[in-house]
């Protein structure tokens, strides 16, 4: 990277081992013995992390290989099976690759067999790169300084834990040298590397208080009086010998470039006190000539390039037959939200990639919740809810979770880890929420009349709203429309001001969907004069009552708001299909599917 007419050039420094990519395949590596020694089992993401590393990808092999040990749902794989299984997966590994993955008993008598077949992996994969090569030869002799030392140990290292922090020590001190011709030309060095030689132009780094003499504490635990009693090294030695190393650099120069930095961070503050010594002191000793130049490094301002789309013929095509199908109202509260992340979605059809990452996802989480509480208040409905009946059905939420779940998660998987944690933790929401739910029955007149009920109503000639309503209740005579949220959401969020288009942002998308829905839910029951529409968070059993939709200051949605409901939701479609409304990406959205926040 250097210009061709640099000149000559030494650096006596080099670049640390553990800052290259190599570092991040020995610990892949590494990783996947200590997990099988602890557990015999590794973890799936280590194995990820080792197959699609740059230095073993093979292409679109390494990456189908992933895929088949992703569909499998198994976050774990048994360490004696490993090779089997990629193998079946379709990766052909070499011998070498074999013996490297094979189990450690005894991490002191074994690893070096199997680091000695991992870097011959990684040197024949490396090919012609000489990069690599250095770098993987680097890390051999990394490992053979490793162990001799343990060779010379007075006890055997047997775990794994231990062998890899001792490493992990060895690999600080680990440099790829780059040397040139010894002092010819600039010649980029260490502080310590200057006092053998003499220079005659230097430029000091760093040279502010507390880099120059360094501030940080002896690091020893004799006390104070000990060291000073038996003459052993003290903070004003080591200052000493800082300033000694100063002298003896700057003695022969006859141009020297002292810098500091004066903002915040490593190598800044005040000058140091040699700095400011000098600058007192040297224009009175002979001819020689101080000056001062405060310099500010140029730096272009970041900005984010806005992306526009334009809707051209296409897009408002696309936009009109999806809403030709139906709108509902998610789609209208993404709308709000992001008009850009919409035309990712909706328009061009772009779906949110699946990671199989060894995690519960919430989707798939929030589904089984949904459902289990289906079950649960379907044979209800029509009648008043019974405290009883709840604290009943409260025992049997977590199995019947557990069942659900398991109709597409293994149930080995389900009993351990993150999965298990997950659907605890589900399950004592689920309980929580219906013993909270019996209370409230106790003091409330509460029944349930649809579950998973269908919704439309026509906005005009050619639109129609859409949406499926989570469950209808009547409580003391007040009709509900009740969505479950296994999320959390704030009452803020579903206050409305007033109808007007210019109070909604992205934070009342929620409150969009619930006004939608008691829109919908009064034109199909003409014979309701008000609804209620409310969000139940099953995560926050103190708000089982459900938090309700505020419009200008009541929880109530009377039939004599539907013109002004509706004149909003008309002016939501104008937006989407105005050719002189671009589709921007939303500064307040930061959940959206396909953007790049």
């Amino acid at each position: 990277a250097l210009p061709v007419d640099a000149g000559a050039l030494n650096i006596t420094m080099g670049l640390p081992l553990h800052t290259l990519p190599i570092h991040g395949c020995t610990e892949a590596f590494l990783h996947i013995h200590t997990e099988a020694q602890r557990h015999g089992n590794v973890l799936r993401s280590d194995v990820e992390a080792l197959l699609l590393h740059p230095f073993l990808h093979h292409g679109m092999r390494s990456s189908k290989a992933v895929e088949h040990l992703r569909s499998t749902g198994e976050h774990r794989i048994a360490a004696d099976d490993l090779p089997a299984r990629l193998h079946a997966s379709g990766v052909d590994l070499p011998a070498l690759a074999v013996e490297a993955l094979r189990p450690v008993t005894h991490a002191q008598h074994e690893m070096p067999q199997r680091w000695q077949a991992f870097l011959a992996w990684l040197r024949e994969a490396s090919g012609n790169d000489a990069f690599r090569t250095e770098q993987v030869f680097q890390l051999a002799r990394l490992q053979q300084r490793l162990e001799k030392g343990l060779a010379d140990a007075p006890e055997p290292v047997v775990s794994l834990e231990t062998y890899a922090t001792l490493r992990q020590r060895l690999l600080q001190e680990e440099r790829i040298a780059f040397f040139g011709e010894p002092l010819q030309g600039a010649q980029i060095m260490g502080y310590l590397e200057t006092r053998a030689i003499d220079h005659e132009r230097i430029i000091l780094l760093g040279t502010s208080e507390g880099t120059l003499p360094r501030g940080a504490p002896l690091q020893t635990w004799i006390p104070h009086d000990i060291r000073r009693t038996y003459g052993l090294p003290m903070r004003h030695d080591a200052d000493a010998i800082s300033a000694y190393l100063f002298y003896r650099m700057m003695q022969q120069a006859s141009h020297a470039v002292l810098a500091f930095g004066d903002g915040e961070g490593p190598g800044c503050g005040e000058p140091s006190r040699f700095l400011l010594q000098w600058k007192y002191e040297l224009p009175t000793q002979g001819p020689s000539v101080w000056s001062e130049r405060t310099l500010m490094a140029p730096f272009a301002e970041r900005t984010s390039p806005e992306v526009a789309v334009h809707k051209n013929g296409y897009v408002i095509e696309r936009l009109t037959q999806r809403i030709a199908k139906g709108l509902s109202p998610s789609l209208l509260a993404g709308w709000l939200r992001c008009p850009l992340d919409i035309y990712f979605t909706r328009v061009l059809g772009i779906k949110e990639a699946e990671e199989a990452d060894g995690r519960l996802g919430s989707n798939i989480l929030g589904e089984a919740v949904h459902g289990v509480l289906e079950d649960l208040f379907r044979p209800w409905t029509g009648t008043v809810l019974d405290p009883a009946a709840l604290r009943k059905a409260a025992a049997q939420a977590p199995p019947l979770l557990s069942q659900r779940l398991s109709a597409g998660i293994p149930e080995q998987v389900l009993r351990n880890g993150h999965h298990r944690l997950r659907m605890e933790m589900a399950s004592t929401a689920l309980e929580r929420y219906l013993h909270a739910e019996a209370d409230l029955c106790a003091q409330n007149s509460i029944t349930p009349l649809a579950l998973e009920l269908d919704l439309q109503a026509e906005l005009r000639p050619g639109v129609r709203i859409i949406g499926r309503a989570d469950r209808i209740d009547l409580r003391n005579g007040t009709h509900h429309v009740l969505d479950l949220k296994t999320g959390s959401v704030k009452q803020e969020q579903l206050k409305l001001r007033s109808l007007d288009r210019a109070l909604l942002n992205a934070d009342k998308a929620y409150a969009l969907q619930l006004l939608t829905y008691a829109w919908m839910y009064l034109h199909a029951h003409p014979e309701v004069p008000a609804v209620r529409a409310g969000i139940i968070p099953l995560q926050k059993a103190s708000a089982h009552e459900g938090l309700m939709l505020q419009v200008e200051g009541s929880n109530d949605i009377h039939r004599e708001q539907l013109p002004a409901i509706g004149a909003l939701l008309e002016t939501l479609v104008e937006e989407m299909l105005d050719p002189a409304v671009p589709m921007k990406h939303h500064p307040d959205s930061l959940y959206c599917t396909a953007c790049l926040v």
